[in-house]
């Protein structure tokens, strides 16, 4: 980053982060857009610190209300329909989701699944990655709609039918590390040499650390008590347990 630039982090009221860049070379304008897995804002460096958040929320809800054109209602249609033709495909059409949507408010795992609803939420962070990658995490989730058996060895079995299981474990492990490692570096400010006992402690260096891969815990879904545990373990992924081949 630019040494005329600075930076400060917001979030949307449905979870989204706001990265906001202050930049000394803008003059008039502010500017939104979607990067990766969260909203950019440009903004004059001048501007106060109530000002800027002012217009980092309004630039942020229009950049969603243009996602909500690609991923909104219809989005939500073209995922059920993936979802459909995913279970015909390796699971002889046994999960059939009641609903499968977009969601915002799962920053912590990639997608999450209820055995008791049959209700299946994929995070907004997949948005933009490859279709084979979306499908392993859709794949899992129905897995888990087949039976609430957890992650053992019938549940495996299952996700196995899909055959680049393997390769989107490694991908979305990869994507973690790398951004964890990223953020670092930017706290870092590339102020370390090499040997720096402290360059490698970054969170997410530790795989166990690590936030989980698909649905790792139910404390960003809101779900009751009843719904946690019909799910009877269909929510403790982590990269600790990641399988790596």
């Amino acid at each position: 980053m630019s040494p005329k630039e600075t930076t400060m982090h917001l979030a949307t009221e449905t979870g989204v982060p706001i990265k906001v860049i202050k930049s000394s070379r803008r003059t008039r304008s502010s500017q939104g857009r979607w990067v990766n897995d969260h909203i950019e804002v440009r903004v004059p460096a001048y501007m106060s610190h109530e000002a800027i958040v002012t217009v980092a929320h309004s630039l942020a809800n229009k950049v969603l209300q243009k996602r909500d054109v690609k991923y909104g209602p219809q989005g939500h249609e073209d995922l059920a329909d993936r979802a459909d033709r995913l279970s015909r495909a390796y699971f002889n059409h046994q999960a059939r989701p009641k609903t499968v949507r977009w969601v915002t408010n799962q920053g912590r795992r990639w997608g999450s699944a209820n055995y008791s609803k049959q209700t299946i939420n994929l995070s907004h962070r997949l948005w933009g990655m490859p279709d084979w990658v979306i499908d392993a995490v859709l794949v899992h989730e129905l897995a888990h709609l087949i039976a609430p058996d957890g992650h053992g060895p019938a549940f495996k079995a299952r996700i196995a039918r899909y055959p680049r299981t393997s390769e989107a474990d490694i991908f979305l492990l990869g994507f973690s590390h790398g951004r964890a490692f990223a953020e670092r570096e930017a706290q870092l400010g590339g102020n370390h040499r090499p040997g720096d006992p402290n360059a490698n402690d970054f969170p997410g260096n530790d795989l166990g650390q690590m936030a989980g891969l698909f649905d790792d815990d139910e404390r960003d879904d809101g779900l009751d008590i009843e719904d946690v545990e019909a799910t009877q373990g269909s929510f403790d992924d982590d990269f600790g347990r990641l399988r790596m081949l």
